[in-house]
């Protein structure tokens, strides 16, 4: 058996295998909701302009792609913007600007409270839970790791 038939062989017996297209499946109507946006952003200073001109949309891409480890392009937001005859490649675009930067500070907390989300919605998807996420179980999550951090510098 040559290298990448055993890895293969491996990936295929592996019992805690991810269900990606259950997840796509499950998260294809999701959206980030309304009513956690400024939750989202709470406790993070000088990012007022960001939550204040921020096209939602944006957030709900980034989300469901990484909740599907997924190319952002593919998420339900773009591929129906596309189809609508709308500017996808800027909804994509948008989205990906967020994860080239080089993130500090408020925007790096922004970043790792949407990975949290993802992880979070990536389970409940797995599970067969209800998508209905606690951003402010997220933020409390986030703000106890960030103030974890700063205490052992």
């Amino acid at each position: 058996m040559t290298t990448v038939e055993q890895i293969a062989a491996d990936l295929d017996a592996d019992e805690a295998r991810i269900d990606y297209a259950k997840r796509r499946r499950r998260a294809a109507s999701w959206r980030f909701p309304e009513n956690d946006w400024d939750a989202l952003f709470d406790g993070l200073p000088r990012l007022e302009r960001m939550q204040a001109m921020s096209d939602k949309r944006v957030v709900s891409a980034l989300v469901w792609a990484e909740t599907n480890q997924a190319d952002v392009s593919y998420s339900p937001i773009v591929t129906g913007v596309r189809k609508a005859g709308g500017d996808a490649l800027t909804l994509s675009a948008c989205a990906l600007n967020p994860m080239t930067l080089e993130l500090r500070g408020a925007r790096a907390r922004l970043r790792r409270r949407l990975h949290l989300y993802a992880a979070r919605l990536a389970d409940a998807c797995d599970r067969d839970q209800t998508l209905d996420i606690s951003m402010r179980d997220v933020v409390a999550e986030e703000t106890r790791a960030h103030a974890a951090t700063n205490a052992r510098k």
